[in-house]
């Protein structure tokens, strides 16, 4: 009786700190785009329905993960491989991807546009686990970390080419990290794990020196204030957020930046207006939150008995990480301006499917044998 407790128990702590990041990110999402949905689309609940639309439809997919078992999981990794990587290549379809902001990163259905590099981020994620687990033993022993390197080598190199030509320089260093973090759980060697890391360094800088916008956006991150009206507009009002904010906030709703001042208050700088409504108290209650997640998730991986479920833990948990860092950096002004989501509080349907859709799989890791 108590082994099939176990089993069917999932990790209740992990599911509820996501519910409560879901929840802030509803009410913080409201608070930053009811001003505009009204002076826009005459309806100041036009954004917020959309969130919950996709959430009700994450929170059905993270429900059914967490019942699926682990082989099928492990038989998804492929065929979700290729799909994600078949979307990479449709965004750059004209007439088949749409183009927001000088990038194509979107496939329109309908009323809906789903971004195909959040899919192709939990793709890999699926790809690297069962590729670098094949003929592991527990604990990821008795595997060489050669085998099969050169299809992983192949498809996280091609993932950031094809994130590189939207251009989608954020998702590029997300293939890239996620596959450098599990090569490295997987038992590649320190020196091996060096190569690409001097060779991408220069190539970075490369493409940063011969691309005049994010040359801009490298001259306004290491001078903000240079032009305050101008290009550092928007990392100059996102500090101005926090400052306003203090200690405690000056009150849900009672922002003054996301007016018009802080451009995209409710996507990538939606923790710039929890600054300024929340404060500093609030900001370190909601990194806490993010905290206990992202410790769950590892917890739920250094207990898992299968190589395949405790990598695919490992990336998923590392996934998530890497994404809040890379907001909280940008907003915070220290790494240059970039649009990246925060994950549950940030506005975007295809980022909350997604996010929702790690913890399911994290929750059904937590529910097998071993992991209770």
């Amino acid at each position: 009786m108590s082994a099939a407790r176990a089993e069917s128990v999932p990790d209740l702590t992990l599911a509820l700190v996501t519910l409560m990041l879901v929840s802030v990110g509803l009410v913080l999402i409201y608070s930053t785009s009811a001003i505009l949905d009204l002076g826009q689309y005459h309806d100041s609940y036009h954004f917020i329905e959309r969130q919950a639309l996709f959430l009700v439809l994450g929170m059905a997919l993270a429900l059914y993960l967490t019942r699926v078992s682990a082989e099928a999981l492990k038989r998804a990794a492929g065929p979700a491989m290729g799909l994600a990587l078949a979307g990479l290549v449709l965004v750059l379809v004209p007439h088949v991807g749409e183009r927001i902001g000088g990038a194509r990163r979107w496939i329109r259905l309908g009323p809906l546009a789903l971004q195909a590099s959040e899919m192709a981020k939990l793709a890999l994620v699926f790809f690297l686990a069962e590729r670098l687990s094949r003929g592991a033993g527990r604990d990821l022993e008795g595997r060489d970390w050669r085998s099969g390197l050169g299809a992983v080598l192949g498809v996280v190199g091609l993932g950031c080419v094809l994130a590189l030509a939207e251009p989608d320089f954020g998702s590029m260093v997300v293939f890239a990290a996620l596959g450098w973090v599990m090569l490295y759980c997987s038992g590649a060697p320190l020196w091996f794990l060096a190569a690409p890391l001097a060779a991408g360094l220069p190539a970075a800088a490369l493409l940063i020196l011969h691309s005049p916008y994010r040359l801009k956006r490298l001259e306004v991150f290491l001078h903000p204030w240079k032009d305050p009206q101008g290009a550092g507009f928007q990392i100059v009002h996102s500090m101005m957020a926090f400052g306003c904010g203090g200690l405690f906030g000056v009150g849900l709703g009672q922002g003054k930046q996301k007016l018009y001042y802080l451009p995209e208050p409710h996507t990538d700088f939606i923790f710039s207006t929890a600054g300024e409504e929340f404060g500093f108290v609030g900001c370190v209650l909601i990194l806490g939150l993010f905290a206990v997640l992202l410790w769950r998730g590892f917890v739920v991986a250094l207990r898992a008995r299968d190589p395949f479920l405790k990598l695919l833990s490992v990336g998923i948990t590392s996934l998530l990480g890497l994404q809040v860092v890379i907001n909280l950096f940008v907003v915070l002004g220290l790494a240059p301006t970039k649009g990246a989501a925060l994950p549950f509080l940030s506005y975007g349907g295809s980022s909350l499917l997604m996010n929702l859709a790690a913890v399911g799989v994290l929750l059904n890791v937590s529910r097998q044998p071993g992991t209770a």
